[in-house]
């Protein structure tokens, strides 16, 4: 029997869904900034349902009427979105939403849902654990098989070529803040041959009902959880243990060993080259995530974010990463192709929740669905230049442009917001 073999397919390749959470933390999005980021999300809808069907977390009743009422008002397929109401901290799924793995050596190949420990980014947010648990209740769900890696990773930290090359930085994967909640490994679960086509497992009107409902919805069904809406909810605006960026909470455990964490990788992703990139931006609360700063939209091509402003206080940390892109050779030992993407105003007006005047506002948060890719406008200056861009680097896909200045003001844009889930 050939040996079992995991594969992380790149994001351009056909998906079954999107995995997204209804936005209604009122510490991440206090005042009128709920609704502001709810519009934003019903933008996402409008322009994705097209072209791929959805599943949207709502973590109580409220947040679940929310939605119906937006969404309602939009041009959107309900037929499209399945609703699941289950306890959850925050929104940003990218990183806590399990990552779709192709699994290969036994049999025919079959998608499996990874599960990475998740931290809010260090231990900065608590509490999380409710984020933490999501990917075995969607495994359960969604009728997928699941295996624990036992490693803390953030979807957003991380992307690949689908050639065998990864890219990522060491300000996050070799953080100290990373090694809490490391644990070993575990074994796939649901390994009987019980995944079925979830492309057409979607419809209206299902809902999941989660201890932090305020009542089933109708449905018999209920998940323990992390608690009520009231009790969990600290996440961005609230209790911060290290808010420094690039740092590591004092005292904390030693970074990670490079050589150690590529293995994992290596297992997991399938590949068997890393570029290490170093820092992320300003105002970007995860320590530096790569879908921030530089991404593949092809085998061989890179977009990354640039400013050529030295009085930017990003200006040395993007040409420090650019140099090394250019240095780089993928694991077949070829030279990357750059293509630049300026950097939009990421200077706010006052501060966010947890004192930051600037905020990740990147065009490489983008995100690739099917037939579509939704690209985040910020600056009037950039914007008609970096959609001009996608569409010509992709062609055959349906480039739209979503202004998203109202969801990085919770320090996340559009890829933070969406996970996708492969098929064949």
């Amino acid at each position: 029997m050939p040996p079992q073999r995991y594969y992380l397919p790149p994001e351009w390749v056909s998906h079954a869904m999107t995995l997204m959470t209804w936005p209604d933390n009122r510490e991440t999005w206090p005042g009128d900034r709920l609704n502001r980021a709810e519009h934003v999300y019903a933008d996402i809808l409008e322009a994705l349902t097209p072209h791929e069907r959805v599943v949207l977390l709502v973590a109580n009743e409220q947040a679940q009427q929310a939605a119906a009422s937006m969404i309602q008002k939009r041009n959107v397929d309900w037929n499209r979105i399945r609703m699941f109401r289950i306890p959850v901290n925050d929104v940003w799924i990218r990183d806590y939403g399990p990552i779709s793995l192709v699994k290969t050596g036994e049999g025919s190949p079959k998608i499996v849902l990874s599960n990475w420990e998740y931290n809010a980014w260090g231990g900065k947010y608590p509490p999380f654990d409710a984020d933490n648990a999501v990917p075995h209740k969607l495994a359960d769900l969604l009728n997928y098989p699941i295996v624990d890696t036992g490693m803390v990773l953030e979807g957003g930290s991380v992307d690949v070529n689908g050639a065998g090359t990864l890219l990522t930085t060491e300000s996050v994967l070799l953080n100290p803040n990373r090694s809490m909640g490391d644990r070993p490994a575990g074994n796939e679960k649901k390994e009987a041959n019980n995944q079925v086509d979830n492309s057409d497992k979607t419809g209206a009107g299902n809902r999941y009902s989660g201890k932090r409902g305020a009542d089933n919805g109708g449905s018999d069904k209920t998940e323990s959880g992390n608690g009520d809406a009231d009790e969990n909810r600290p996440a961005k605006g609230g209790s911060v243990k290290n808010r420094s960026g690039q740092g590591s909470p004092d005292n904390g455990p030693a970074g990670r060993d490079k050589a150690t964490v590529e293995e994992k990788l290596k297992h997991f992703f399938g590949i068997n080259k890393v570029i290490w990139l170093k820092d992320g931006l300003k105002g970007d609360d995860t320590d530096g995530h790569i879908d921030d700063l530089a991404r593949f939209v092809s085998e061989r091509v890179v977009v990354a974010s640039v400013t050529e402003d030295p009085d930017d206080p990003n200006y040395e940390v993007l040409r420090e990463n650019l140099k090394m892109l250019y240095d780089a050779t993928d694991s077949k030992g070829r030279p990357l192709e750059i293509i630049k993407l300026p950097l939009p105003q990421t200077l706010i007006k006052g501060t966010t929740v947890d004192g930051s005047d600037r905020v990740p506002a990147s065009y490489v948060n983008f995100y690739i669905a099917n037939n579509c890719v939704l690209v985040p406008t910020y600056d009037d200056r950039y914007d008609d230049e970096v959609l001009r861009i996608f569409q010509s680097l992709y062609p055959e896909r349906y480039i739209k442009g979503i202004p998203s200045n109202d969801l990085v003001w919770g320090q996340g844009s559009i890829h933070c917001v969406t996970q996708q889930v492969v098929r064949f």
